[in-house]
Parts: structure tokens; sequence; C-alpha cells
């Protein structure tokens, strides 16, 4: 079984976040179901954690048809019977915010002392892959973080119900702790490492067939790089798609599209134009948008930025929006505006422009775009390409 990507039923960042870092080994990418666009709302009506999570990811696999992984999860306290249980993320109300939900919990155990203030995470994740004849199969895992509700609410690096679940072996709640301490003994972290062995198990199954392709593909080009990611990164469209469409039916597959800004008002038509996941940032010239100014990708061991680089002054040069990038842990850099191809390299971060595919300002005056790629061994590979006067064929441009 070729599991080439996997999706995350779910919109929640932060959470994406946790789950990208800890099944970065597995070299696959992970999307979540907001990247394809996929934005239906799912009843989840059973009555423990892992019967919501196979709702859920059953769901999200009919619609996209990939493999898809769902969580469910909440807090258990002892104290108010199990509460909030498999309601965690509707108790109170769904729009309530966590910090009213949190003192709730606190207020509700006043009278509850050492061991009567129990309680633990519970993760439970679902697999489902959709299958040639039509059904899905499905596996489930489940991982549980022990700890106490604490008597205030406490840390800035979690979510949900983090500040106020109190680990006694670390003195402090979930939310206080580091990132890679939580992601170690965190429930969702028991979870995901187990249904990583699912997966790498899965794909085991059909390893043997897999490396003998990748032989013979390596006899026939020469390579011994099988790429992981190959990615369109295109900027300074300013409204006229012709030749994104063009380019987009004449390159091949793509694992991404990346848009660099001055999409005016294309979003809609850009996403519909591949089956791919597709992330786009607001340009100067994208006055009426709800596109974010910057975003961040995870792509294995690599990070990338992405900005317009107008409010980074790109114009006078790329040590700022290097700096952008260092400051979100990035080691690539991709930006717009100038409408030229470039490349620069600032001590651990690479930063390149694909140019523009509708108002080109470089030299040759031809559209260009970039085509992104990282190989198996994590390398990257960048490649500048540009179409002829006549639209027919596509061709490398010096950088």
């Amino acid at each position: 079984m070729t599991i080439r990507e996997l999706v995350f039923a779910t919109g929640n960042q932060d959470k994406m976040r946790e789950i990208r870092e800890i099944l970065k080994d597995l070299g696959i990418p992970v999307h979540s179901q907001g990247e394809l666009g996929i934005d239906i709302d799912v009843e989840e009506n059973g009555t423990t954690f892992a019967e919501n999570a196979l709702i859920k990811a059953k769901a999200i696999a009919a619609v996209c048809g990939k493999p898809t992984l769902a969580d469910d999860s909440g807090l258990v306290v002892d104290y108010l019977d199990g509460a909030p249980g498999v309601y965690s993320a509707r108790y109170l109300g769904r729009d309530t915010n966590y910090d009213i939900k949190n003192q709730y919990i606190i207020d509700q155990l006043a009278d509850a002392k050492g061991e009567e203030r129990s309680a633990r995470f519970v993760c439970a994740i679902a697999l489902a892959i959709p299958m040639e004849d039509g059904t899905i199969r499905t596996w489930t895992t489940e991982g549980v973080m022990e700890g106490q509700i604490g008597y205030k609410i406490a840390g800035a690096n979690g979510f949900g119900y983090d500040p106020i679940f109190y680990l006694p072996q670390y003195g402090m709640t979930s939310a206080e702790i580091s990132p890679e301490q939580k992601n170690s003994i965190s429930h969702r972290g028991q979870a995901l490492v187990k249904i990583e062995q699912v997966i790498r198990e899965l794909v085991a199954e059909t390893a043997e067939s897999a490396a003998d392709t990748e032989e013979q593909q390596a006899d026939e080009d020469g390579s011994q790089n099988h790429r992981t990611y190959r990615i369109l990164v295109v900027s300074d469209t300013h409204g006229k798609t012709a030749n994104l469409t063009n380019v987009v039916a004449k390159i091949g597959e793509i694992d991404m599209l990346l848009h660099l800004g001055d999409v005016e008002g294309d979003e809609d038509y850009i996403r519909s134009l591949v089956s791919c996941p597709v992330h786009m940032v607001k340009g100067n010239c994208d006055t009426f948008t709800k596109l974010p100014a910057t975003e961040v990708v995870d792509l294995g061991e690599h990070r990338i930025f992405m900005a317009h680089g107008h409010r980074h002054g790109v114009q006078y040069g790329p040590e700022e929006i290097a700096e952008a990038a260092r400051d979100n842990y990035c080691d690539v850099a991709f930006y717009g505006h100038t409408h030229e191809p470039k490349m620069d390299r600032l001590s651990d971060v690479i930063i390149a422009n694909p140019g523009s595919l509708s108002l080109p300002r470089q030299d040759s005056h031809r559209p260009t775009f970039l085509i992104f790629e990282i190989d198996r061994k994590g390398e990257m590979h960048f490649v500048w390409n540009s179409i002829s006067p006549d639209g027919e064929k596509i061709m490398q441009e010096p950088v």
C-alpha cells in the first residue's frame, strides 16, 4: 500500500504544527483539510474518542480520496465524573473562550484536594484509507497523559485545557513546559507515535515493489534522487491567469502550489486549477482579500517562509526577509514583488523569487516561475523556467 501523502482532519494550525513535528520522520507531507479546500462540518456523535476520530477520518477520506488521519481528544476529570470527556470542545458551548472553560473547571474543583484532582488527557487517532474497491480501511490508536487539575491558569505554550493541566513530575502545567517536552509525553504524541508505526507497517507491505520501481526509474534517467516534493512557486499574476493555466497544464504532477501575492481576486480560480494544496499570501495590490500577509509551510526537515516582500524591503535587498525567515525558524524564504527571478543565500537561509507570470521585468522579459523540489535525501533543487512568446514551450530561465 503506497502512502505518498496524508490529510489530517483539522483546521487547527496549533495542532498541525504539533502533528507535523511528531510525524516528520515519516518523510510524508501532511496537509490539513483546510489546505485542500475541504470545508465540511462532520457531526461527532460517537460515545468514545475512538468513535469520533473514526467518524471524522472516514468522512474526510471519502471526500478527498486520500489517506486521512483524524483525532478526537479531551480532558477527563475524575472529580467531574469524567467530564468534559468527549464533549471537551463543546463544553459550555463550542464558541466559549477557553479561559472561561478553564476557570469554570477550577471553580468546580474548589473543594477537591490531592488525588481528588486527578485528571487525564486522552487522544484517539484514526487512520482511514480509501481502497480501489470503494471500501475504506481503518485503524485506531490511543494515548493517555495523566495529571491533575491545577489551582490556577498558567502557561502560554499550549492551547485548550493545557493551562490548567498540572504535571506533578514537572511542577508545571502542560502549557508551561516546552513543546519538545510536551511532544515526548503528550496523549496526542503517544497516539501519533503508534499510528506512525501503523503507517510504516502499511508502507512496508509494498516496499519491495516500490524499490523495484525506483531502481528501474534510476536506470532510465540515471538519477539516484527520487523526489519527495515537487512544488510550483509563482508570483505577481495580477489578475491575469492565462499563463498560470498554461503552466499548470504543461508541467505535470505537482505536490503543492505556492503563490507569493498580487493575486488580485483570482484565489478561487487558482485553487480550482490544481488538486494539490495551495498556499497564497497577500501582495501590495491585493486590497480586498482575506489572504494572510505571511505564511510558513513545513516540508519535512525544511521550513518555508512565504511573503510578498513589499513589507520586507526586498526591492533594496534580501536581508530583511532573511531575518523574518530566521525569526520563524525557516531555512527558505520565497518572495515576489520585484517581478524578477532571483536567488540569494544569506548564511543559513536561501531567498528566492520566482519572477512574474504576467509582468516580467528581467532582461529576457519572459514570464517566469520556479519549480522547487526536495528529494529523498532532503536536498533542495531550484529550477527557474520561462514561457516562450508563443506560449508553446517551457524552457529553463538562467538566474
